[in-house]
């Protein structure tokens, strides 16, 4: 990847941002200077009332017969947990923005910015930013109408759709966050490898201020990863457990129709719609997921930067200034991995491992109720 395309990544990663905040400020799950306008809080009160709607809409499909098809307990209980799981995050979404996390969210937005000034490029292209955004309104579009229009007692859904894809705007709002992170972290893993091989080539030594610049700058952006997993964790936690539910849900329809030889066409519709929009959900977990492992290695690199050039050192230094940056190379390998830079939720840890536990999830809970 040529350093002109590296750019062009890290401009549409902070347009994306912009316009993520931009719409989350608007329902409510991020606070910024617009939230003092009367409309906007007449906004917010809507928006609060409108996730009690979606209590009120499962208590009507409680109450529904699926017809064609026998197990729908299950399917009820299914249902009640995705449901619930979404209402939850935008709730917990709303109250943490609104009142309990107003002021990280405030803070993870300033460091947010001062490490775009720091580390980042301005004046950027918005036109491929809102490519992920699009396209899951585009599935909710086609699976809401799939499931909207051929039959008309599943209309409640689209009340459901709605409020998945508020859930989905706060995730892809915390994948910006931690793909910003990456590239802050990328590019002082550079500047830290170019001040070195700087000095080396003309032959001086690293000042101290140097040393104490890096320092502080890296503790600011492990700082904002905390800020991170305080501000979004309990909203992750919620989604993953939605997608585990929705993966659980798509699969066991055609699973349990094939099993007990059923034929129900409108079942099977709203099967192939819900495919879409549950494979949708997987992509952003993915997406979490691959993020957050970049970040956490590219975090890591650090350490082994400063033990590179500490083992370029001379092992006798000869001089007291050789002494003393070598001591200081080895304290800012001691401090990089004591500070272990993750990005998790209230229960887990986001890398390849909760991928795993998704997919273990779906599998266990599928064999156990196909028995029924």
């Amino acid at each position: 990847m040529t350093l002109a395309e590296k750019k062009h990544r890290c401009r549409c990663t902070i347009d994306t941002l912009k316009i993520l905040d931009t719409v989350c400020s608007l329902l409510c799950f991020s606070p910024t200077k617009i939230a003092k306008a009367k409309h906007v809080q007449l906004f917010a009160g809507i928006l609060i009332c409108s996730l009690q709607v979606t209590g009120i809409v499962f208590a009507y499909q409680f109450t529904v017969s699926k017809a064609d098809f026998q197990s729908q307990t299950i399917l009820n209980l299914l249902d009640f947990l995705t449901v619930t799981l979404s209402t939850s995050a935008n709730i917990v979404s709303v109250v943490q923005a609104l009142i309990v996390k107003r002021k990280h969210l405030y803070k993870l937005k300033q460091e947010i910015v001062y490490l775009q000034k720091c580390y980042m490029y301005k004046n950027s292209n918005v036109k491929s930013t809102l490519l992920p955004v699009a396209l899951f309104i585009s599935i909710l579009i086609f699976d809401a109408l799939a499931i909207a229009v051929p039959i008309d007692i599943w209309r409640h859904w689209m009340f459901w759709y709605l409020n998945s894809f508020m859930s989905t705007i706060n995730i892809l709002q915390s994948i910006s966050y931690i793909e910003a992170l990456h590239y802050a972290f990328k590019k002082f893993n550079g500047d830290i490898w170019k001040s070195w091989m700087s000095c080396h080539l003309y032959q001086r030594s690293i000042s101290r201020k140097d040393f104490k610049y890096f320092k502080r700058h890296h503790e600011r952006i492990c700082d904002t990863v905390k800020l991170v997993n305080s501000c979004f964790g309990v909203q992750i936690f919620c989604f993953i457990m939605l997608v585990e539910c929705a993966l659980i849900r798509v699969a066991y329809l055609p699973l349990k129709l094939y099993l007990q030889a059923l034929h129900g066409s409108a079942l099977i519709k709203i099967t192939l719609a819900a495919v879409g929009y549950s494979l949708s959900f997987l992509v952003f977990a993915w997406q979490l997921a691959r993020y957050s492992i970049r970040t956490t290695a590219e975090a890591r690199k650090l350490s082994q930067i400063s033990h590179n050039i500490h083992m370029r050192l001379p092992s006798r230094p000869q001089s007291h200034q050789e002494k003393a940056m070598k001591e200081q190379i080895m304290l800012l390998a001691e401090r990089t991995n004591e500070k272990s830079v993750c990005f998790s939720t209230i229960m887990f840890t986001i890398d390849n491992s909760m991928l795993l536990m998704i997919f273990n999830s779906v599998t266990t809970y599928l064999i156990i109720l196909l028995q029924y």
